[in-house]
């Protein structure tokens, strides 16, 4: 988890963010929660149903780095406007 972190910051050239678990962790699925939307419409438990271990989150409210940490699902914060432009 900590590599492909620290590839996305690279990648999006970002500076400190917020990451949600064990950094050495190993994962195999991923979802992507970009923008505002990620803290908004529930994408945390929408990527957890659907058996993600690790998001990327454009924002992430208090809310969901709880719920995130609750269930288990490792997340990055990467900033609204750097998720939105990939996508």
């Amino acid at each position: 988890m900590q590599e492909l972190a620290h590839r996305a910051k690279q990648v999006l050239q970002l500076g400190p963010s917020r990451l949600v678990g064990d950094p050495n962790r190993v994962v195999t699925k991923v979802a992507i929660c970009q923008g505002g939307f990620g803290q908004m419409f529930t994408f945390g438990e929408v990527a957890a149903d659907g058996g993600a271990e690790f998001a990327f989150f454009g924002e992430m409210l208090d809310y969901t780095i709880r719920y995130c940490v609750e269930v288990g699902l490792a997340a990055l914060e990467l900033g609204h406007c750097q998720s939105s432009t990939p996508a």
